[in-house]
C-alpha cells in the first residue's frame, strides 16, 4: 500500500514537471517564431488586402495601377502607410479595392503575436 502511494506521488510529480516543461517550451517556441519577423516585414506581408468593391461606403483615396504579383505589398502599389487611418484605393482595370491598414492597427496585430 505504501509503495502504491509512493509510486502515484512520483508519477504525479513527473506529470506536473512534464506539463511545466511543455508550457515553457511552447512559450519559448512562440516567442522565437514571433520575433523572427521584424515589424517592417510584418507590414509588407499584412498591410494590404484586395477586396471586392461592395455597397459598403468607404472613402476612396485615389486609384492605383494593377500589380501583377501573387502577393503584392503596399510598396508595389506605391502607397505610403498612414498612422491613424486605413486607406482605400480603386485598382485600375478591376472592380476590386485595395485596403491599406493603418500603422496603428498593424502595430496592434504585430504586438498580439508577441504575447
Amino acid at each position: 500500500m505504501k509503495r502504491t502511494i509512493l509510486l502515484l506521488s512520483v508519477f504525479g510529480s513527473v506529470s506536473c514537471l512534464n506539463a511545466q516543461v511543455k508550457s515553457e517550451f511552447n512559450k519559448t517556441e512562440k516567442a522565437a517564431t514571433s520575433t523572427e519577423i521584424s515589424f517592417e516585414q510584418f507590414c509588407l506581408k499584412n498591410a494590404v488586402q484586395i477586396i471586392p468593391a461592395s455597397t459598403k461606403t468607404v472613402s476612396i483615396t485615389n486609384s492605383v495601377p494593377a500589380v501583377d504579383s501573387p502577393n503584392p505589398t503596399y510598396q508595389d502599389f506605391g502607397v505610403q502607410l498612414k498612422e491613424n487611418e486605413a486607406q482605400y484605393f480603386t485598382i485600375e482595370g478591376t472592380s476590386n479595392l485595395l485596403k491599406v491598414e493603418s500603422l496603428f492597427r498593424l502595430r496592434l496585430m504585430y504586438n498580439s503575436l508577441n504575447k
